[in-house]
């Protein structure tokens, strides 16, 4: 135990940031403060959920004996079961290709196993490492085996004693619960590991954590109280009436989980015996596992080399989708406002708006991405015979043409679903779109290359102040260009309306258009002035 806590604690120390205080010196920081960086996406998905999900079934513990079906379980039940089982599956083919990534990709795996340090022990340091960075559906699981006690509870009418027991257990059954969907994954992970190498392993893993990103965003669009209510209860169980024996059937180790917590004290034993055979497997399997990766043999084959019209650009898309995260950064803006078409929110407007928040930050980390690539071997890149400057606005300028290609695909299905106005529109917004992707992507290269000697080899290569500084402008910059062009919009179609009744039509006029206007010749200016202290940062690395 005490080899297990020394090499997480170096492991968790190894993902702080350094900082420096103002006169140039490292501080130390606590090796907790990486851990709770890596936490809080999962716990700010989490509580929403978890608040989502007590608004939406408060009122729904009705039994199913209620509408006529033999069952113990209650309506909520076969929602929470359908959200666990989707949650788990995500997190099953996010954590077990991780483990292998950690133990794969990690300098330190092979040094461990020449040291008197059990195998099973560096098994589980990486594999409490790599929950770290792919506990997200299990941090959106937590909340929601929490809310669950709470409303089964107060529809009990229990005195506080017993309250307080029922409540303890139904934890304790959340524990067991947990623990049996990390042994399924660890016993996932070494199983994987015999045919998995770390680059399939990691766009895996990848892929189901932008996975479960989806996933959040289609519960908070669709299990809403408006949605899901008592008034529509009977219509709810009749449509989920053919899915009950496989939500709720007993090989799922939620549905004891369910029933420890409605006082099965079977239930609960079950849940006891399956982490204790689970856990024993991977003791036992970990004792003989294969923990470095050999990799692919490679044959030698002889190749034509032929002259490519445009190197730079070739090289660049495969630079940018080599890696799966880059890939999910490209089309999450163009999936989440289709999301949004599709749950009735067709305001181009309203989409413009998620839309710019979204790929105006993902341009500049996409831009980033690719620059820090480039610095991983650098000083190489000055053999090429391209200069700094266009190596690396080339990276600069590729998102901004593909994510400006994306909002002309979205202005087109809006004109399926809104009609002409809403394509005019999306054509108008297209210009200060473009002009904020691109203040945004130099913003980010020039904070790259402020401190190029920055460690390239982490995923997070911004800092949290330089990551809130991208966020905040062009949250900023699109609220201000967007809303008063809605605005606008509305009023030459409607007429004025709220305080613009009262003002003269060349005040109002004034201040929809002219805010707006004035916001894009500010970007303007400022693209052109980023620009020149871009090239001034890179003439000094030429």
């Amino acid at each position: 135990m005490s080899q297990l806590t020394l090499l997480l604690k170096y492991s968790f120390k190894n993902k702080v940031r350094p900082k420096k205080d103002k006169y140039g010196q490292e501080k130390k920081s606590s090796a907790m403060s990486g851990v709770f960086g890596y936490l809080l996406p999962a716990a700010v998905f989490g509580i929403f959920i978890g608040f989502l999900f007590f608004m939406t079934f408060q009122n729904l513990n009705i039994p199913l004996a209620d509408f006529g079906i033999s069952s113990s379980f209650s309506l909520m039940d076969i929602f929470l079961s359908i959200s666990l089982i989707g949650l788990g599956i995500f997190f099953f083919i996010s954590y077990s290709p991780s483990i292998i990534v950690n133990l794969f990709d990690s300098e330190m795996t092979g040094i461990l196993l020449t040291m008197p340090v059990k195998k099973s022990t560096i098994f589980l340091s990486a594999a409490v490492d790599s929950l770290l960075l792919s506990g997200l559906s299990l941090g959106m699981m937590i909340p929601l085996g929490v809310i669950y006690p709470i409303i089964y509870g107060n529809s009990l009418n229990l005195s506080i004693p017993h309250m307080i027991f029922s409540f303890v257990v139904m934890i304790i059954s959340l524990l067991l619960f947990i623990g049996i969907l990390l042994g399924v994954s660890l016993l996932g992970g070494i199983f994987m590991s015999n045919f998995m190498g770390k680059t399939a392993a990691k766009k895996l893993s990848m892929l189901a954590y932008f996975g479960a990103i989806l996933l959040y965003v289609f519960a908070a669009n669709f299990i809403t109280p408006d949605k899901i209510n008592v008034s529509n209860a009977e219509v709810l169980v009749n449509n989920l009436k053919n899915a009950l024996g496989f939500v709720l059937s007993p090989l799922w180790p939620h549905t004891h989980f369910l029933g420890a917590m409605r006082g099965s004290f079977i239930s609960f034993l079950i849940l006891v015996l399956m982490n204790i055979v689970i856990y024993y497997l991977v003791f036992l399997l970990t004792r003989n596992m294969n923990m470095i990766s050999t990799g692919k043999k490679i044959k030698e084959k002889k190749s034509d080399y032929k002259v490519s019209s445009n190197p730079l650009l070739k090289k660049d898309l495969k630079l940018l989708f080599r890696d799966s995260q880059s890939l999910f950064l490209l089309l999450y803006p163009l999936i989440f406002p289709f999301i949004l078409f599709f749950t009735g929110s067709i305001n181009m407007a309203f989409i413009s708006i998620m839309f710019n928040f979204i790929a105006s930050f993902y341009a500049s980390f996409l831009s980033v991405m690719m620059i820090m690539e480039e610095r991983k071997i650098w000083p190489n890149p000055k053999l090429y015979p391209i200069d700094t400057k266009r190596l690396i606005k080339s990276k600069i300028y590729i998102p901004i043409i593909i994510f400006a290609g994306e909002f002309l695909i979205l202005d087109i299905v809006s004109f399926f679903f809104s009609g002409f106005e809403s394509l005019i529109f999306g054509l108008i917004m297209l210009i200060p779109v473009l002009i904020i992707l691109i203040y945004s992507s130099l913003v980010g290269a020039k904070m790259f290359f402020k401190n190029p000697k920055r460690d390239v080899k982490q995923k997070n290569i911004l800092s949290g102040k330089e990551t809130i500084t991208l966020e905040g402008l062009s949250i900023v910059f699109s609220l201000g260009i967007f809303i008063p062009m809605s605005a606008l919009s509305v009023y030459i179609k409607s007429g004025p309306f709220w305080i613009f009744e009262k003002m003269s039509p060349v005040l109002n006029y004034l201040i929809l258009l002219g805010i707006p206007l004035l916001l894009i010749f500010l970007l303007i200016y400022l693209c052109k002035k980023e620009s020149k202290e871009l090239n001034i940062l890179l003439e000094k690395e030429e």
